[in-house]
């Protein structure tokens, strides 16, 4: 079986809620975050929503990254996908979001992808 990429999920709970709606300080953190596990970003994007919660997507040059907050509940999804078979990059972007938002806990699940996969429909 070829694997073409990895991809991670996480879920960061127990996080700070004052930063999980700041749009502007999530996005330096995020960039900061893609810069230390040598990922490649290419483009950022992120919308405020209202009453409450931010949702940014980067642009990668290994593929993509998504965080969704819900500062509500101290909650943040995380999704990264990048075209190589080392996950090593994926983990140390979560280590680093983990710290920079004050998460207590981070669950994962980590998803091979390509072409070649057997997934079932």
């Amino acid at each position: 079986m070829k694997i073409d990429g990895r991809q991670l999920v996480a879920e960061l709970t127990g996080c700070n809620k004052a930063l999980l709606n700041d749009e502007k300080r999530l996005t330096v953190l995020l960039t900061a975050g893609i810069i230390e596990s040598g990922l490649t970003q290419v483009h950022m994007s992120s919308h405020k929503f209202q009453p409450i919660g931010v949702t940014l997507i980067a642009i990668i040059s290994e593929s993509h990254v998504a965080l969704h907050t819900f500062p509500e509940s101290g909650h943040a999804s995380l999704d990264v996908y990048h075209c190589n078979a080392d996950s090593a990059p994926l983990y140390r972007l979560l280590k680093f979001l983990q710290s920079a938002l004050g998460a207590d806990n981070a669950t994962h699940l980590e998803i091979s992808r390509g072409a070649a996969l057997n997934l079932q429909q």
